[in-house]
């Protein structure tokens, strides 16, 4: 299943007779924008595109929000590799370890939310609400809860080559995984790419994500995972 198939599926011949467009170029039959998709695999416009996304993945930044949740105004603008290495340290360490200690849900609902700093890995925000977007990121964050074999699924996610996975880390519970994934706004919208991605994973897996992801202020915790996976190129 071409997972680009789903977010945008390309036009058909009888479509494009009746709409009067004629698609001649060989990237737009295939569903992509024109240009990108036809570069010849391996050749220099081809590595000099790559680089040129890696120099932007870098510099891509998001929210970060300090504790508690109540607060809706960012503390400052990080990058993937910072989070990383927030996460992988011993900085939230002791709150993981105090909320996966409490058995009441209700208890532990409330700890997380005035325990725990969180981000909007989907942009950079003057104040955490979508009329407030500044800069979208360029990523999505699939949220997936109480997965029964965790270890499992984050293997998968980590070999899936239609996933561009960024980055993926433990939930602040041990219950579920955070993965961040990079997506393509000159190809689809935001909530086009989330609906696409929520539809491939349930085909493909048959799992489901929040569907707070749908949305570009939604505020993710970060927790303690020592073993949470980034995808090489953003460490600087």
């Amino acid at each position: 299943m071409s997972l680009l198939t789903i977010i945008r599926p390309p036009k058909s011949n009888a479509m494009e007779q009746d709409s009067g467009i004629h698609l001649t170029d060989n990237c737009q039959k295939a569903g992509f924008p024109s240009g990108e998709a036809c570069l010849t695999a391996g050749s220099q416009q081809e590595k000099a595109l790559e680089k040129a996304k890696q120099m932007n993945a870098e510099i891509n930044r998001f929210s970060l929000f300090k504790r508690p949740i109540s607060n809706v105004y960012p503390h400052s603008e990080v990058t993937l590799g910072w989070v990383h290495n927030l996460i992988r340290g011993d900085y939230y360490k002791e709150e993981t370890e105090a909320l996966r200690s409490l058995d009441d849900p209700a208890l532990a609902r409330e700890y997380k939310s005035q325990n725990f700093d969180y981000v909007t890995f989907s942009g950079t925000f003057s104040q955490r609400g979508a009329k407030y977007l500044v800069q979208h990121s360029g990523y999505l964050c699939l949220d997936f809860d109480h997965l029964e074999k965790l270890t499992k699924m984050r293997e998968k996610l980590l070999s899936d080559q239609r996933l561009k996975t960024a980055l993926i880390f433990k939930s602040p519970g041990g219950q579920g995984l955070k993965c961040i994934v990079e997506i393509d706004l000159s190809i689809a919208s935001h909530e086009e790419w989330f609906n696409g991605v929520k539809t491939y994973l349930r085909f493909e897996y048959g799992v489901e994500i929040d569907p707070s992801g749908r949305d570009t202020c939604r505020a993710c915790f970060l927790s303690y995972d020592p073993e949470a996976y980034i995808n090489p190129k953003y460490i600087l």
